[in-house]
């Protein structure tokens, strides 16, 4: 049974439209952390349905566009879903993909590079990304020039902060806190990086009131 789904609204002009469930969500499964392609045409997730590999296992699963309509999901590679819950993925222009997995009972970030049309088994980024606590929520930009990540490593503003990384020659920099204009006392995390690199869309979740709200944030005047 499943009590999550991913819902839509279509822009019209200025305007939303109400939001629904898409095509293929229901009350089955559980549908969460929604990543759209940069084209538009492909939509990765997690979910708990069947996948013939692992019983009620949260794999990373896509769904394409046909017809303006999303098509049945399928899982996105045998290769990376592993027993135990992988989730958050964020994928790159050229295929590549991250996404947290639970290692020695803590989440780290991971890499699977898309190569000749197959994912490739995943690799953990380095240290300048993963520390001793959980790390997860990445948002890899397009170009894989930054990632920014949810860490609940000690020296934060709150439970959990969002930390940025820029690549150079190939190499991620040590992680930095985004610091008080995106951070606070309470939580950061669920990050998004547009595909022009200029804004990061997360959320800050209050979890003592029990609410939630979306946060925006300039890159380029952060850096």
């Amino acid at each position: 049974h499943g009590d999550m789904h991913i819902d839509m609204a279509v822009k019209n002009g200025e305007a939303w439209s109400e939001f629904s469930p898409i095509d293929f969500t229901n009350d089955q499964y559980n549908d969460i952390d929604p990543f759209l392609s940069r084209d538009g045409k492909k939509l990765y997730f997690i979910s708990n349905r069947d996948n013939e590999m692992f019983e009620g296992d949260d794999a990373i699963w896509v769904s394409e566009k046909e017809n303006n309509n999303w098509g049945n999901p399928k899982l996105l590679s045998s290769n990376i879903n592993f027993e135990g819950s992988e989730g958050f993925p964020s994928v790159a222009e050229n295929g590549n993909i991250y996404f947290p997995m639970v290692d020695n009972g803590n989440r780290d970030i991971y890499i699977s590079k898309f190569e000749n049309g197959e994912y490739q088994t995943p690799v953990k980024l380095s240290e300048a990304i993963n520390s001793a606590q959980s790390d997860s929520n990445p948002a890899i930009s397009g170009d894989e020039s930054i990632l920014v990540f949810y860490s609940a490593r000690e020296g934060g503003f709150g439970e959990a902060d969002l930390y940025i990384s820029y690549k150079e020659n190939g190499e991620w920099l040590p992680a930095v806190n985004m610091g008080d204009k995106v951070n606070s006392e309470l939580i950061e995390y669920c990050p998004y990086i547009t595909h022009d690199n200029k804004y990061l869309f997360y959320t800050r979740w209050n979890r003592e009131k029990e609410y939630r709200f979306m946060m925006r944030a300039d890159l380029i005047k952060l850096k």
